[in-house]
């Protein structure tokens, strides 16, 4: 019987081909895995709003990814518009108490030093009346941007912040602001020059400087220009001879610009604010409980209430010289910023671990002296981050080209 060959030529070709699969499928996993870790790593990570019973914590990524906070086996989920702007709030805290969390960013679990706090000291004098910095942040071409972090940095103060909304809006209670040693409410005694930095969806950061007292409300920032927009011009000479009251209600018809129709808030004493005309003197009602409000020489007015609300929907009612304007908004709970509790054995949260590697080196972005807690560190271009994967493909390859091999080796000789 005549031998059967195995072709000598196919045998090698057909090995050169799985070697090359193999290398190939081997170097694109590495790829891969390395650009999800570099992209989903948070950076310019901030605790401010800190409080004796809550604080805020916000970062950014370089591109679009989904986020969670733990604290206590608790996840909290990301308030922020956007997917490269991150922003939480935490509530339902002690005070003066040790506190560590970590964050899934993507699919990785990040635990570093830096993830930890102790809550202030719980004052003995009640809040201070209402005191609001807000404004509205724009791009150049004067369209409003969601999703934008603002820092604002007050001497004494906690590191303060919030996001923007929807329409562009934004605004920080100072009344709930505590001092820098978290001892007591913060007071600020004098007008003093601020730093605001925003970060914006787009990965863009401005910083600009303001007086404290234009906080009420800050001129527009314009994302990518260091200065505030321009400050309406005051009335003509001829405007000017006329009543001012008759000038500034035509200008400035009453309105609320927080909150939203419908709008959730997540404080308990929030502030609420709006426009109208100025000096005049109007009746706003929240379920009942009635207030006159002044409307300052500028055409601003405020208002946060004495006692916290009660969870659930309210009722806000403005009444002026017979016109009535109401708004219905939503008090959150505690447990709406809660998605669920963790478990040792939930599913969610990966064993992968950033090691500590990864955030040794810092590089700052902006200048320390600015917002002294910021704290950044720079994408490393090489992950350190080991996937979970099943890598059983390259293996199989690399015995199946093995006995390919052996195979062709045998019937060539």
């Amino acid at each position: 019987m005549k031998d059967k060959k195995f072709p000598t030529i196919f045998g090698i070709i057909l090995l050169l081909i799985i070697l090359f699969l193999g290398v190939f499928l081997s170097t694109q996993k590495t790829s891969l895995n390395s650009k999800a870790s570099v992209s989903c790593e948070p950076i310019n990570t901030q605790i401010t709003n800190l409080t004796d019973k809550s604080f805020d914590f916000s970062f950014t990524t370089s591109s679009p990814c989904s986020a969670t906070l733990t604290i206590n086996n608790i996840l909290y989920q990301d308030v922020s518009l956007s997917l490269t702007t991150h922003y939480y709030k935490i509530f339902n805290l002690s005070p003066k108490t040790d506190y560590k969390f970590s964050l899934i960013s993507g699919s990785t679990t990040y635990s570093r030093p830096e993830y930890s706090l102790t809550t202030a000291t719980k004052p003995n004098s009640p809040p201070p009346s209402s005191n609001l910095a807000w404004g509205k942040i724009i791009d150049k071409s004067n369209k409003a941007v969601s999703g934008a972090i603002i820092y604002l940095t007050l001497p004494g103060s906690q590191a303060l912040s919030a996001f923007s909304n929807k329409d562009g809006n934004w605004n920080i209670s100072l009344a709930s602001s505590f001092n820098e040693q978290k001892t007591d409410w913060f007071s600020p005694s004098s007008i003093v020059d601020e730093e605001i930095i925003v970060y914006s969806p787009d990965g863009q950061l401005t910083q600009v400087t303001n007086q404290s007292d234009r906080n009420d409300p800050v001129p527009d920032i314009i994302i990518g220009q260091d200065y505030l927009s321009v400050i309406p011009t005051p009335p003509s000479s001829f405007q000017s001879s006329l009543n001012s009251s008759q000038i500034e209600t035509s200008l400035a018809k009453l309105s609320i610009t927080s909150p939203k129709e419908n709008e959730t808030i997540y404080t308990l004493k929030p502030d609420i604010f709006g426009q109208g005309p100025a000096s005049n003197t109007f009746q706003l009602d929240i379920d009942g409980n009635k207030e006159n409000i002044t409307v300052s020489p500028s055409n601003i007015w405020n208002y946060s209430p004495s006692q916290n609300l009660s969870p659930g929907s309210h009722l806000l009612t403005l009444n002026f010289q017979g016109e009535i304007i109401s708004r219905n908004f939503v008090v959150a709970q505690t447990n709406d910023y809660l998605s669920f509790t963790a478990t040792p054995s939930a599913t969610l949260i990966p064993t992968q671990v950033v090691i500590p590697t990864i955030f040794a080196s810092p590089t700052p972005i902006i200048q320390p002296t600015l917002v002294p807690t910021i704290r950044t560190a720079k994408p490393s271009t090489t992950s350190t981050l080991y996937e979970s994967g099943n890598s059983l493909p390259t293996y199989l390859i690399s015995i199946l080209s093995i006995l390919f091999f052996g195979v062709s080796f045998y019937y060539s000789h």
